[in-house]
């Protein structure tokens, strides 16, 4: 069993939904484009290998304030 956290995970935000749920598979190995980025938990691959994909708002989403 592992537990989730933020801290394993390599998405640029600071929280995570699934925190302190318990799990019982996890990734190994992450790839993009047929490159491997993440290893064991390890960053790999190229900084600015990604593409940031623009979309609009959720309309799901609300404002907390």
């Amino acid at each position: 069993m592992k537990t989730a956290g933020n801290d394993p995970l390599h998405d640029g935000s600071d929280y995570t939904p699934y925190e302190g749920l318990e799990v019982t598979g996890w990734p190994v190995l992450t790839m993009l484009r047929g490159r491997v980025v993440v290893r064991e938990g390890e960053l790999v691959g190229q900084k600015g290998c990604g593409t940031y994909l623009s979309r609009a708002k959720s309309p799901l989403a609300q404002s907390t304030t």
